[in-house]
């Protein structure tokens, strides 16, 4: 038996990471690169290791990380990624029809004594995996599906006009993009952080929602039009619309930071007051600001 992994948990055994690339390491000392998407490694690591057998909740992992979690949007996947290791340790020892309603509720109430939040996530993940192995035949029923979820309190920051400028003064010309974008489309950031030149049409930019997969296009108005603009004259240009001065386009942690640190300048120069709100809040601005049937429609709501 190998030793337990201290990093990378996440990963299938044998596929480690080396400087930003997923490596396989075969059993006689061969290293073979799979590349440096987690989804792209995943799939040719599948190729390699062929038919995967469940004897394990570790093993039941596996194949989740290799057939399931690569068809999951790039932010699901991040999330997920983190949140399968501390499965792993809890119950990757288990056969799977050893897991029972009563250990899944024990370790909610564990993880909910540092957040609620998290259990909630966990919980949810660890429902799918047990779905996805009823379907493989692995398990006879989910044993999550009669464990609830803690009931949280709903975010109900609203960002007003003042917050708005008070971030916007602080912000740099890309920031002030990313903002405006955020503002007139009602995009989640992470639509917006991928967002290409080919999407500029002559009708208005087309999104592909990365969270729903939904088509849908924003019309031009002057203000978009203007912002657009905008980001044209920002240098380098790359093949993103709001690209960083590598001329690439912005990962999570990247833009995450950017965020942060214009934010806590925000805080430090205003009354502190409500200049501190998330990138996500802005998506509800856009919505609040605007009809309730144009609203839906731009954010890509069924209701």
């Amino acid at each position: 038996m190998g030793r337990r992994r201290r990093h990378d948990r996440h990963l299938p055994q044998r596929v480690y990471v080396r400087r930003g690339v997923h490596y396989y390491a075969h059993p006689d000392g061969r290293w073979q690169r799979l590349g440096r998407d987690l989804a792209t490694a995943l799939a040719r690591y599948g190729l390699i290791a062929g038919p995967h057998a469940v004897h394990t909740m570790a093993d039941l992992l596996d194949r989740y990380l290799l057939e399931v979690l690569p068809k999951k949007a790039p932010r699901t996947r991040l999330d997920q990624v983190r949140q399968i290791p501390k499965l792993r340790a809890a119950f990757g020892h288990l056969v799977p029809g050893d897991l029972s309603a009563k250990l899944v509720i024990r370790y909610r109430n564990l993880r909910a004594q540092r957040s609620q939040t998290q259990a909630n996530q966990e919980l949810a993940l660890l429902s799918h995996v047990c779905a996805m192995a009823v379907e493989w035949e692995v398990l006879e029923r989910n044993p999550c599906r009669d464990v609830k979820k803690y009931r949280l309190k709903p975010r109900d920051h609203f960002v007003t006009d003042g917050d708005y400028r008070t971030v916007y003064a602080q912000a740099s010309p890309r920031l002030r993009v990313f903002m405006d974008l955020a503002l007139l489309t009602g995009q989640r950031e992470g639509d917006l952080r991928t967002l290409t030149w080919e999407q500029i049409g002559k009708e208005g930019i087309e999104f592909r929602q990365g969270k729903t997969g939904k088509r849908l296009i924003v019309t031009w108005s002057p203000a978009l039009r203007t912002v657009i603009a905008r980001a044209r004259r920002i240098r380098p240009q790359g093949p993103t619309v709001i690209s960083t001065r590598a001329g690439r386009a912005y990962n999570q942690s990247a833009f995450s930071s950017l965020w942060h640190r214009v934010t806590l300048r925000a805080t430090a120069h205003g009354d502190g007051s409500g200049a501190a709100f998330r990138f996500h809040d802005l998506r509800a601005k856009s919505a609040s600001d605007d009809s309730l049937a144009a609203a839906s429609a731009r954010l890509g709501h069924a209701d």
